[in-house]
């Protein structure tokens, strides 16, 4: 089998298999994603329009490519809700989360990720529940 062009043999002696792999399958994954995000949207447009209705800021994380996929929807979500959106990366949260987070504004972590919940995340997600009140 080829990825990329490149036998499987080759990738895999040079230590390159898994981004090969990671890079070919990234159109058959976007439109699949592209596919479930169209085929729910009405129920996603009315969780964002309940959710939404208490929040001052929106901020969007992920790590790696969930990260560029903030970073490419703030503005859709800026304009589609009328909330201050940033995208920022889950190490950033992590490390500096006093830098993102106002203790007198109510904000919507909307996180992004290709694994389900990777520790990352749950550790963005507690670091968040930490700095902001409940």
């Amino acid at each position: 089998m080829k990825y990329l062009g490149i036998s499987e043999n080759e990738l895999q002696n040079i230590g390159g298999i898994h981004t090969a792999r990671e890079i070919q399958q990234q159109p058959v994954v976007w439109q699949k994603i592209y596919d479930q995000v169209r085929k729910g949207a009405a129920d996603i447009k009315r969780f964002l329009d309940e959710a939404i209705e208490e929040v001052d800021e929106i901020i969007l994380t992920g790590a790696g490519i969930s990260a560029y996929i903030g970073i490419c929807l703030q503005g859709d979500f800026r304009n589609s809700f009328g909330v201050s959106t940033t995208a920022i990366p889950t190490t950033d949260l992590v490390t500096h989360p006093h830098h993102f987070f106002n203790k007198n504004k109510n904000v919507m972590l909307v996180s992004f990720t290709r694994s389900g919940c990777p520790s990352e995340i749950d550790e963005a997600f507690l670091t968040v529940c930490s700095v902001m009140p409940a």
